[in-house]
């Protein structure tokens, strides 16, 4: 897990522009195609077959709790964010370090104004790692670099508020056949994907929470179908009876198999995920694009979600389209999702 707690923020700057300099060579690859050309792949909607031979079919523990459980108290208001930064590069709408205003400082300054309690972060190189923890240092970092497990490549960094939740364990697995060896991937896969974990205790509902962020393929169906079902398949041992939240840019339209592996009906089941913004906003709108090139188009499709499990429910969820003078933090817009305890520890609803 990258920590720089140890470093001034100087020294912190120079190493980060060092750095922009081999990550931008490393990174172009993957982003030489068109704003237009990601936002059809983006878009694809494959009807394949779904398997669901994967998917979990534990039953809720029984736990004792009481009336009172504070995990049913108004105060313990789950602010959840993802959030897909663009990764750093030079020139242009993608300048990280750009005059007269930076896109560094944009993203930051989108990222206080959220004030989430939970980040999902997808595409942060270290340089941007770098930035981001000097900022939120009221908030653990958690992540590593996609292509070695350390800091080369894009993060799926996530950022717990500290005055709120205590790690108790975190990890990294990549979209592959071989998910705990860095850099691994899917055959057909247009880059390296990965997501990572951690089990957090969160101290204003006095319970275990597990958030997991993830950034799927951008090029192939089946990639992503194959990424959905080893998420599934490893949700179970990961979350255990714990509640669930999801974060991630998964590069699929709300009817995509992919998403459909991920929201696959399984009553009764601790792992039963749901879409918060569709539960907080039922009527699909044709002004729900994520994904807008630098160019704050809203008509299309969601391709970033949060995601949760039925212990919660989504009081409320947001795109956040908010630009400075015309000029955009990312090429994704934000979406954020407000969660309350629909359950106490014992199962029982909250409201009764």
């Amino acid at each position: 897990m990258l920590s720089t707690s140890n470093k001034t923020h100087e020294s912190m700057a120079t190493t980060a522009i060092v750095l922009l300099l081999a990550a931008c060579s490393t990174e172009g690859d993957e982003h030489a195609h068109s704003l237009d050309t990601a936002a059809e792949g983006a878009t694809e909607v494959d009807s394949a077959g779904i398997d669901t031979s994967v998917l979990d079919s534990a039953e809720f523990d029984d736990a004792d709790s009481g009336a009172t459980d504070p995990a049913c108290a108004d105060s313990s208001l789950l602010n959840v964010a993802t959030f897909n930064i663009r990764y750093a590069g030079f020139s242009g709408d993608n300048a990280w370090y750009a005059l007269p205003v930076a896109r560094r400082d944009l993203v930051l300054h989108t990222m206080r104004a959220l004030d989430a309690d939970v980040f999902g972060l997808q595409e942060v190189l270290y340089v941007q790692a770098v930035d981001i923890q000097a900022e939120f240092v009221d908030y653990h970092f958690v992540g590593v670099g996609r292509d070695d497990g350390e800091i080369s490549g894009e993060f799926a960094a996530i950022l717990l508020r500290a005055e709120r939740f205590e790690i108790l364990d975190d990890g990294h697995f990549w979209m592959s056949d071989t998910p705990e060896v860095p850099g691994t991937v899917f055959e057909g896969s247009g880059a390296t994907r990965m997501s990572t974990w951690a089990v957090a205790w969160d101290t204003e509902s006095e319970r275990e929470l597990l958030i997991l962020n993830t950034h799927w393929d951008h090029q192939s169906s089946a990639s992503r179908q194959a990424s959905a079902a080893l998420t599934r398949a490893r949700l179970p041992a990961l979350a255990e009876d714990r509640a669930v939240v999801f974060t991630g840019d998964l590069n699929v339209v709300p009817s995509d198999a992919a998403l459909m592996i991920m929201l696959a009906q399984r009553p009764n089941t601790l792992t039963q995920l749901i879409d918060a913004y569709r539960v907080a906003n039922p009527n699909e709108s044709a002004d729900e694009a994520t994904f807008h090139g630098f160019r704050g188009n809203t008509e299309g499709s969601r391709i970033d979600y949060v995601l949760h499990t039925a212990q919660l429910n989504a009081a409320s969820a947001e795109i956040h389209r908010d630009s400075m003078d015309g000029a955009y933090p990312s090429d994704h817009f934000p979406v954020s999702a407000g969660l309350t305890w629909s359950l106490a520890a014992d199962g029982t609803p909250c409201n009764e």
